[in-house]
């Protein structure tokens, strides 16, 4: 039960200080290149042991709208992108139907380089587990954002 704005915010305005912290299991840090959180900047997110199966995965934001709390990434580099020609992952943050609740709508985009490579059946249970530690920790951090 956390509002959109505040996951947007720490999910994707903020992810530099806020996944390390939330996830310091996971994410060793987020770095950029260019103007953080801009259409064109890179976003490189460094992992901990290969914790997701790779040491980090490289993204240029597309496009970001902070009004409708949306944003669109491709893949450049590491991540489950060396399956694929292209990978883009969209995140559009909405409103839930109660107060301080939230809907995350993904889409994942993507042209593999072989007949048979699918996006692993694993990786969008590690994003649920990830999304519901992300909202623990934003229930029990009500000062943060």
């Amino acid at each position: 039960k956390v509002s959109a704005k505040r996951l947007y915010f720490a999910l994707v305005k903020d992810s530099h200080n806020f996944l390390p912290k939330c996830l310091p299991d996971k994410i060793a840090r987020v770095e950029y290149e260019g103007t953080p959180n801009k259409a064109g900047c890179i976003r490189t997110v460094k992992f901990h042991k290969e914790a997701h199966g790779f040491l980090h995965v490289k993204e240029k934001i597309e496009e970001i709208n902070d009004e409708e709390l949306y944003v669109k990434f491709s893949v450049l580099e590491g991540g489950f992108g060396a399956l694929f020609r292209h990978v883009k992952i969209t995140f559009h943050f909405k409103e839930g139907p109660l107060p301080g609740t939230a809907i995350l709508s993904l889409k994942a985009e993507y042209e593999a380089i072989g007949e048979h490579h699918k996006p692993p059946e694993d990786g969008r249970e590690r994003l649920i587990g990830d999304i519901k530690a992300i909202e623990a920790y934003l229930q029990t951090h009500n000062d943060y954002c």
